[in-house]
């Protein structure tokens, strides 16, 4: 595998992001062949881009700023829906609400639904 640099970046995007280099990216796959290319930075790229990229050789798309970004509001949301519901009253203490494996299955949850949706949206469902 390689990772190649064809405009993507770590993270999130910036507004004036110019996009991909599909011509770098043609370059880069007519030197390397049938070698699988990796696209690290795929948070954020447009699905269109994403797809054009798979079409001329991209083979992995790294996307945990995404993932990332979802677990951190599903945590959020859970802390702030026990702030106002249990903690204000004490009940953040019964029922085990103080469960770290209850804080974080909710950014758990919205991982795994963000992750079946990357899937269908890259056209990587039932392939190996």
């Amino acid at each position: 595998f390689l990772a190649c640099g064809i405009g993507n970046i770590h993270g999130v995007y910036p507004a004036d992001w110019a996009g991909l280099s599909f011509e770098r990216l043609g370059e880069i796959k007519a030197q390397t062949g049938d070698l699988p290319l990796v696209l690290h930075g795929g948070t954020g790229i447009p699905e269109d881009q994403i797809k054009k990229a798979i079409s001329l050789g991209i083979s992995k798309i790294n996307v945990n700023t995404d993932l990332q970004l979802v677990f951190a509001k599903g945590v959020r949301e859970y802390i702030e829906a026990a702030t106002r519901k249990y903690i204000e009253a004490g009940k953040d203490l019964e029922g085990k609400g103080f469960d770290p494996r209850k804080l974080l299955k909710p950014g758990r949850d919205n991982i795994v639904a963000r992750t079946k949706e990357l899937m269908e949206e890259f056209g990587s469902v039932n392939k190996a």
